[in-house]
């Protein structure tokens, strides 16, 4: 908690600097969500990646992380409430330098998103995540037909989550492997399906389908929940780091999957002794709440975190939790 307030602490020079520079306020919503974003994720998962090259996040790469998050705030606004067409959303996203501004918020998703490219080293491959992002987020609007198959939600859901997360490494001066690629694209994913699984109520009083909100048994999407989890797990074991390292790095993303667990250990008990849940859309606000600071759940939280990686102990091949490689289709089925 003292991290994350120091955390929030210093960016506001930052912004005050950006406000400067522009003559513009920051809208007050990008800036409070920018500010929580940042202070979370930069202990949570930046400084879990650095770790493992022997060190912490810089100061130099904790501003970048701060405009990624105003970049990202404005372009959900931006796409959201349709103020842009898909032919700008591509433009400002894809070539800021030549972006026509026509508004505050345009100019300030220009001189962030201009700040991030300056430290990207491999523009070509940063340009490459950034399109398939891109494409994800424009693609995202198909999620408000109920006739969008599972396998083009998974789709979507995956390159959103992953490519979002992708888009971070490229802020942060590490060299990587294709594994460690693959740990920032899976976490990533899993990071979405998380926060689908806490917004099911929100997303069906709008009319959104998300994978989680189309769940039959909250058993069987825990198993696919879980063989995600493994498959980031898979890559983890091949990452070419000291065991002491890699320990920690499993530790720290477990925490974050022991979120989207713990959601779905709330939803096995809705579902009770039948083999299915009740109709999401029937229940209540409250049944679809969880309580992160209820004491049950943090617990839940650290035995799933202890359970993914108590087996490094020994040194062996990890415990394997009740999981099953069977495609989203088939589990709900």
């Amino acid at each position: 908690m003292y991290t994350r307030k120091k955390e929030a602490q210093r960016v506001v020079p930052l912004i005050d600097e950006l406000e400067h520079a522009l003559g513009l306020q920051l809208p007050p919503a990008v800036r409070k969500k920018a500010i929580t974003c940042h202070s979370i994720f930069v202990p949570m998962v930046c400084d879990l990646f650095t770790a493992l090259h022997g060190r912490t996040t810089t100061e130099e790469e904790k501003n970048s992380i701060f405009y990624y998050f105003i970049c990202s705030g404005l372009f959900d606004d931006f796409a959201d409430d349709k103020t842009l067409t898909a032919a700008q959303l591509r433009e400002i996203m894809l070539h800021p330098a030549s972006y026509q501004c026509n508004t505050p918020e345009e100019k300030i998703f220009v001189y962030t998103g201009l700040r991030l490219n300056s430290v990207v080293r491999n523009k070509a491959s940063y340009e490459q995540v950034l399109k398939q992002l891109l494409t994800a987020q424009l693609d995202s609007g198909k999620q408000f037909d109920p006739a969008i198959s599972n396998s083009e939600l998974e789709e979507i859901t995956f390159s959103k989550g992953g490519n979002s997360l992708q888009l971070v490494y490229y802020y942060l001066n590490i060299p990587t492997t294709a594994e460690e690629r693959h740990c920032w694209f899976l976490l990533g994913a899993i990071i979405q399906l998380t926060n689908d699984l806490y917004d099911i109520y929100k997303d069906l009083q709008a009319g959104i389908q998300t994978l989680p909100n189309r769940m039959k048994s909250a058993i069987d999407f825990q198993q696919y929940f879980n063989s995600v989890v493994s498959k980031l797990e898979n890559h983890l074991h091949k990452l070419p780091y000291k065991h002491k390292r890699k320990h920690a790095f499993h530790l720290g993303l477990a925490s974050i999957c022991s979120f989207g667990n713990t959601a779905l250990e709330h939803l096995i008990e809705l579902q009770a002794a039948s083999d299915k849940l009740p109709a999401l859309h029937t229940l209540p606000r409250k049944s679809l709440i969880i309580d992160m600071e209820k004491p049950r759940n943090i617990w839940r939280c650290m035995k799933y975190s202890y359970l993914r990686t108590s087996y490094a102990l020994q040194e062996t091949k990890p415990i394997v939790l009740p999981v099953q490689n069977l495609s989203y289709e088939e589990h709900v089925a």
